[in-house]
């Protein structure tokens, strides 16, 4: 039940993640059309690729996801996506916002 509660947590933030960003980048952070959705298209292809791509190899060359010493690094990745969604709220430099977001 609760990874049921997590994952849909998980899914209702994307999901306002992937309708609301291009009219934040529009409204409040002032960019034109297309570069919110170029900006948009490419945090949201290239972000999601590289971290299956890259946490597949580093957890899969400490033992694989099950493994004890892979969820310290779980919590540390988790530390680190939380550092990173955090400080969006605050910050209203469009290119900090879009590295952010990609975090």
């Amino acid at each position: 039940m609760l990874l049921l509660l997590a994952m849909t947590g998980v899914y209702f933030v994307t999901t306002g993640i992937q309708f609301w960003i291009t009219d934040y980048f529009m409204t409040v952070l002032g960019q034109t059309k297309s570069k919110a959705f170029i900006s948009f298209t490419v945090v949201s292809i290239t972000g999601p690729i590289f971290g299956v791509v890259v946490g597949g190899y580093i957890f899969n060359s400490i033992g694989g996801y099950n493994s004890p010493s892979a969820y310290p690094l779980a919590v540390f990745v988790m530390c680190l996506g939380a550092c990173c969604g955090f400080p969006l709220v605050f910050i209203t430099n469009f290119y900090l916002v879009a590295f952010l977001l990609w975090g």
